[in-house]
């Protein structure tokens, strides 16, 4: 992730975030349309989104791949959203037991 954000933000003047939740395992993120087994925890997507909030150079964020109607008790959902507010710098995850 640290060279990742090296090469990024290399002569730029900040970086757009496009989080796709397929990317999560589906143990953690159910509700989406393409689940991918032994995918990325959901601690590993709280990781990305706070290094990008501490190099302070994004700029955008699209998140995508959230359908509520494959979703379970709004679990992705929820975590989706917990994931664009570590991008905007929160770091306190008691709600996900993290």
């Amino acid at each position: 992730m640290e060279e990742a954000i090296a090469v990024v933000t290399d002569g730029t003047e900040g970086i757009h975030l496009s989080f796709d939740m397929d990317a999560l395992d589906p143990e953690d993120a159910p509700g989406v349309g393409t689940p991918v087994l032994n995918g990325l925890t959901s601690r590993e997507g709280f990781i990305i989104c706070e290094m990008l909030s501490d190099i302070h150079r994004l700029l955008s964020i699209d998140l995508v791949e959230t359908n509520p109607l494959l979703d379970n008790r709004n679990v992705t959902g929820r975590l989706a959203a917990e994931l664009i507010i570590t991008c905007l710098g929160k770091t306190d995850y008691q709600s996900f037991g993290i």
